[in-house]
């Protein structure tokens, strides 16, 4: 297998973060991470690798996965202030709080590169899951009650559901049940790169 170069890390994220491959994101991160590389990068690269991964992992919605790097990264940089915001967000998915969730990724702006686009990603997938959970579950849904599950302001969310076709009866929307979406297929580079990366960890355990 090809070992990932530690000296394009961050340039190779930022095209996989352009295309939407949280996937690959995964598979190369977790590379550096077995290959040490982490060590030779310099401090500044190595968090943003950190915060690549971890945003990945919430993204694929592997939430212990994104607990296990937390708990693993050293100290100092649980000590950084993005990688402590990002574990906010952590936190919340952990606790499936998606508003708090989506304010933890708008209090901020994120500091180029990758780590924008992915903080962006994820707080629209966040938002799409939790408007077709409310669609599943609810039957009416008052627009303050709306507007708190979603962590947006009541205007914002009245408009949401007005463009999704959720008719107000009363005091209440209610919504309408989604049709069931299968989420895209990893591409066959995305897949690749997953598979050298088990043929490594296999390699490195002698499993």
């Amino acid at each position: 297998m090809a070992t990932a170069n530690p000296a394009s890390a961050v340039t190779d994220l930022e095209a996989l973060a352009g295309v939407g491959d949280a996937v690959g994101i995964v598979a190369l991160c977790d590379c550096l991470e077995l290959d040490l590389a982490h060590s030779v990068l310099a401090v500044h690269d190595s968090a943003t690798v950190y915060k690549a991964q971890l945003l990945a992992h919430l993204l694929l919605g592997q939430t212990d996965a994104a607990r296990f790097l937390w708990k693993r990264l050293p100290p100092q940089m649980r000590e950084e202030p993005e990688l402590q915001a990002l574990w906010n967000v952590g936190k919340a998915r952990w606790a499936k709080d998606t508003a708090a969730a989506c304010a933890a990724l708008g209090a901020r702006q994120w500091a180029p590169p990758v780590v924008p686009t992915l903080a962006s990603a994820l707080e629209s997938r966040l938002r799409d899951d939790e408007w077709a959970t409310i669609g599943l579950v609810f039957s009416s849904i008052r627009p303050d009650t709306l507007a708190s599950r979603l962590g947006l302001p009541v205007a914002s969310a009245s408009e949401g559901a007005a463009a999704r076709g959720w008719p107000l009866e009363g005091e209440c929307y209610r919504p309408v049940k989604p049709e069931p979406a299968a989420r895209p297929v990893p591409g066959a580079d995305a897949l690749r790169r997953l598979t050298e990366f088990v043929a490594h960890l296999t390699a490195e355990t002698g499993a």
